[in-house]
C-alpha cells in the first residue's frame, strides 16, 4: 500500500505481511495520538472470512484482554480492520528480552489467556491459534490475545475444508491436524494453552519435528519430556496440570478453560519456585530443535543486536545456621567455569549466615596468591557485580564472613573464571527466493509475495521454511529450508513442471465427480486399472456414470495399496477416503 493515508488514518510504517492480511501501523488523520493497527485484505477470495474476523472481534468487545476493533470500512477496492494499538511485546519477544519468565510470571500469563478464552469460548467463539506470538504483554504488564484471523464461531459456515489443518503445527492439538466435523475447538485450544505455558515454564517447544508431518507424528505417537526435566524447582502440581491439558486424548484434557485456569489458580508455588527463573534453552537452536555443535576450544554465541552478557559465575558459600562464631565455608556444587562476556564484569554469588552483623570480604585478581588483588569490603549481600574493565585472561575470586563482633571465617577455597570478550556478531542475512513460473511465495507460513517469481528480504539470521504453491503446476507446492548467515545471501531456487493440455471434459450434467483423499496425501490414483497420469491425492476425478474400480497406491510406503469399487451417478458427487495408516476404506464419509 503505497498510500499516505488509508480511509481517515495515516499509515506510519509497515509492521508485518500474513497469509491472510497486510498490517500497518497507522494515527487518525485528527487525532495524532490515536495510534491503530489497520489490516488490509491481501486476498479477495478471503473476503467472507475477514469480515467474520470483524464481526468476532466486535463481538469479543467486552473482554479488556482482547485487543479491540476501532473501525471496519472499504478503502477503494480494499477491505479494511483498523483495530487497537497495544504498546507493548509479543510473549515470544517478551521471553527473548528477558531471558525467561520466572514460573510466577508464566503462571499468570497463562491464567490471564485462560480467562479471556473463556469469555469467548462462553460466546461460542474458538481461537484455534493461540501461542506466543498471538499473545501481547503490553507496557503495564496486562496480557491480550491478539489475532482472531482463524477463529470459528459455532454458526459460522464451513469456510474450512473438512480433513484440512488449521493453525500451527507446534501448538495444534493431535486431532487438528485432520479435524473431523464434530471436533471440540475447546480441547484443542486448551492444548494450544497447555503448549505455550510449556514453552513459558521450558523456554523449549516439548515436540521439535522439522516439518508439519513429524510434528503431527510426534504429537500422535510420542510424549513431552516432563517440564520437571527441563525446569528446576517446578512444582509436581503445576506440572500436572500442564501434561492433562496437552493430553493426546481430548476426554483426557481439562474440559473448559474455566477449569484449567481454576486448576492452575490452585497451584501453591513455593517463593523459589516462584522466582525460579527458565532461560530459553541454549543447547539446541530454538528454531529446528537441532543439537547446536560445540567445539572444544570455543564458546557458543548469543546473537543479538546488542552483545549479551552471560555471566555464569555462581557459587555457594555457608556455614551452619545458630553458629557464634563463623565457619569455615563450603560450595555447594564443583565450580569451574567459563564466563563469555562483553562487558567484562563476572558476577559473583554466595550463600551466607543471615545473622545480624555480619559481613563479607571478597578478593579478585589475576593470580592465586591474591597479591595486589581486587579487594571488596562490608559486603552485606551475597551477590555481587565486579567493576567493568577486566580483561581477557583467567581469574581468581574468594570470600570469607566477618562476624559482627569483628571475627573472621576463613576464605572459602579460590575458584577460578575466565573472561573472553566477544564482539557482536552481524545477526542480518539476506533471503532470495526465485521461482521459474508465477508463484504464490510463503515464507514461516506467511504469504510474503503473491503471482510473483522472486521474493528478496534482509532478515535475521536462522533457519526458515519456505513453502511455494502453484495451482498450475503438477507438484501444486514445493518446501524447502534454507539458513540464513550473518552477510550472505541464502538461496531457494524453487521450480514447477507443467501438465500438457487436456481435452475437454464431457459436460458435467452427463458426469459425476468423486473425491478421492488419503492418509497421509500423495497417493497415486486407478481408475478401472488405469492409472491416471499426474494425479495424486486429494483429487476429485470427474468420471462417466457406472461403476468403477478405484484403486490409491502409496508409493513412499512401499507400494501400499488399497482399493473400492463405487458407482459414479450422473450429476452426483462422491468422496473415498484411503487411511493407509488404519488400512480402511471410507465411502461419503
Amino acid at each position: 500500500m503505497d498510500e499516505q493515508f488509508i480511509g481517515n488514518y495515516k499509515v506510519i510504517q509497515k509492521i508485518g505481511a500474513g497469509g491472510m492480511a497486510k498490517v500497518y501501523l497507522a494515527v487518525h488523520r485528527d487525532v495524532p495520538n490515536l495510534k491503530v493497527i489497520l489490516k488490509i485484505l491481501s486476498d479477495p477470495r478471503l473476503g467472507e472470512r475477514f469480515k467474520q474476523e470483524a464481526d468476532k472481534l466486535a463481538l469479543l468487545d467486552g473482554h479488556g484482554s482482547i485487543c479491540r476493533i476501532k473501525h471496519f470500512f472499504n478503502h477503494g477496492e480494499d477491505t479494511v480492520i483498523a483495530m487497537e494499538y497495544i504498546d507493548g511485546d509479543t510473549l515470544d519477544q517478551a521471553m527473548k528480552n528477558q531471558g525467561g519468565l520466572t514460573v510466577e510470571e508464566a503462571a499468570r500469563i497463562a491464567v490471564a489467556v485462560l480467562d479471556t478464552l473463556d469469555f469467548a469460548h462462553q460466546k461460542k467463539i474458538y481461537h484455534r491459534d493461540i501461542k506466543p506470538s498471538n499473545v501481547m504483554i503490553d507496557s503495564s504488564g496486562n496480557v491480550k490475545i491478539i489475532d482472531f484471523g482463524i477463529a470459528k464461531a459455532e454458526s459460522d459456515p464451513n469456510l474450512t475444508i473438512a480433513g484440512t489443518a488449521c493453525g500451527t503445527p507446534a501448538y495444534m492439538a493431535p486431532e487438528q491436524f485432520n479435524p473431523a466435523e464434530d471436533i471440540s475447538y475447546v480441547l484443542t485450544d486448551i492444548y494450544a494453552v497447555g503448549t505455550t505455558l510449556y514453552y513459558m515454564l521450558c523456554g523449549q517447544l516439548p515436540f521439535k519435528g522439522t516439518n508439519e508431518f513429524a510434528i503431527r507424528d510426534e504429537k500422535l505417537f510420542s510424549d513431552p519430556a516432563p517440564p520437571s526435566t527441563l525446569c528446576k524447582n517446578l512444582p509436581k502440581a503445576l506440572e500436572r496440570v500442564v501434561l492433562k491439558a496437552m493430553a493426546k486424548e481430548p476426554a483426557d484434557r481439562f474440559q473448559s478453560a474455566r477449569e484449567m485456569k481454576e486448576a492452575i489458580m490452585a497451584v501453591s508455588l513455593a517463593p523459589a519456585a516462584a522466582r525460579a527463573r527458565v532461560a530459553p534453552d541454549r543447547t539446541h537452536d530454538v528454531k529446528t530443535g537441532k543439537p547446536r555443535t560445540r567445539k572444544k576450544s570455543s564458546l557458543p554465541l548469543i546473537l543479538g543486536a546488542a552483545a549479551v552478557v552471560i555471566l555464569a559465575v555462581v557459587g555457594y558459600l555457608f556455614w551452619p545456621q545458630g553458629s557464634s562464631t563463623p565457619q569455615t565455608p563450603e560450595l555447594s556444587r564443583p565450580w569451574n567455569e567459563t564466563i563469555l562476556d562483553v562487558s567484562n564484569r563476572p558476577a559473583f554469588s554466595w550463600k551466607g549466615d543471615a545473622a545480624e552483623g555480619v559481613t563479607y570480604t571478597l578478593e579478585y585478581g589475576t593470580n592465586e596468591s591474591f597479591a595486589g588483588c581486587t579487594v571488596r569490603e562490608g559486603l552485606t549481600e551475597t551477590s555481587l557485580t565486579a567493576e567493568a574493565g577486566l580483561e581477557n585472561g583467567d581469574y581468581f575470586w574468594r570470600v570469607r564472613a566477618v562476624g559482627a563482633d569483628g571475627q573472621k571465617s576463613a576464605y572459602s577455597e579460590v575458584r577460578t573464571f575466565t573472561i573472553e570478550v566477544v564482539q557482536a556478531a552481524a545477526v542480518k542475512g539476506m533471503l532470495l527466493v526465485t521461482v521459474n513460473s508465477a508463484s504464490d511465495i510463503y515464507v514461516e507460513d506467511s504469504l510474503c509475495s503473491r503471482s510473483s517469481t522472486r521474493y528478496e528480504i534482509e532478515t535475521d539470521t536462522g533457519s526458515y521454511a519456505i513453502r511455494v504453491e502453484n495451482q498450475r503446476s503438477r507438484e501444486k507446492t514445493r518446501r524447502e529450508n534454507v539458513r540464513v548467515q550473518a552477510d550472505q545471501t541464502a538461496r531457494a531456487n524453487i521450480r514447477f513442471t507443467f501438465p500438457e493440455a487436456r481435452p475437454e471434459p464431457p459436460p458435467a450434467a452427463l458426469t459425476g465427480k468423486l473425491a478421492v483423499l488419503s492418509i497421509p496425501t500423495g497417493a497415486v490414483v486407478f481408475v478401472d486399472g488405469v492409472m491416471q497420469r499426474d494425479i495424486h491425492t486429494p483429487h476429485t476425478l470427474t468420471l462417466e456414470p457406472g461403476r468403477r474400480v478405484i484403486k490409491a497406491i502409496l508409493s513412499d510406503e512401499g507400494n501400499q495399496s488399497l482399493e473400492t469399487t463405487i458407482t459414479i451417478r450422473k450429476g452426483g458427487e462422491d468422496q473415498v477416503m484411503f487411511n493407509f495408516e488404519q488400512d480402511t476404506v471410507l465411502l461419503d464419509f
